[in-house]
């Protein structure tokens, strides 16, 4: 593997990837050709949007993967590629073919935005995404809960699991319960 290449140029290859290919490696590889730089240049960034918007792109089995790159490298990404990312995320939260990629955006909204904004869409999700990811977002709630430092941010988080064990559907009452528990 190496770690000179472009990142644009490992997005391209990654989205020209077969549905069924393995994207490990190439995920790690965009995550190493980030390292030289300070922020997540716009051309890579740009390309990065345009995959996850593509179903295509989403309906591969290992596309949760270059998600979780973003959320390793968060720190290399601008305050404004954060304002970009946001809603997108929110979009493609429940449409990845294998639901870790909603499980990585509950902890991207959790440990990286980790505000209110979180709060009020981590709980929308709970109760409007498909299922399986609409039981992930109680995940990001607990991850949220027990990321920041504010306790009234807190304390809302907490308040929106403890509705959430109530929900008609068991797989989001069970995500609530494991996620106060975590926290307790």
């Amino acid at each position: 593997m190496s770690y000179d290449r472009d990142p644009l140029e490992i997005l391209i290859e990654l989205r020209s990837a077969p549905a069924r290919a393995p994207m490990s490696a190439l995920a790690q590889e965009f995550g190493f050709s980030l390292l030289p730089h300070e922020q997540i240049p716009e051309d890579a960034f740009n390309e990065l949007l345009t995959m996850l918007e593509s179903p295509e792109f989403l309906a591969a089995e290992e596309s949760w993967k270059l998600v979780n790159q973003l959320r390793i490298n968060w720190h290399l990404s601008s305050d404004a590629q954060h304002a970009a990312l946001r809603p997108l995320l929110i979009r493609v939260f429940d449409r990845f073919v294998d639901s870790t990629g909603a499980m990585v955006i509950a902890e991207i909204l959790g440990e990286s935005f980790c505000d209110e904004e979180a709060v009020q869409q981590l709980a929308q999700l709970a109760t409007q995404a498909r299922m399986p990811a609409r039981a992930l977002a109680p995940y990001g709630l607990g991850v949220l809960a027990r990321t920041t430092p504010d306790t009234s941010l807190r304390q809302r988080a907490l308040g929106r699991l403890r509705l959430l064990e109530k929900d008609r559907v068991l797989e989001v009452r069970d995500e609530a319960i494991r996620a106060l528990a975590k926290y307790g």
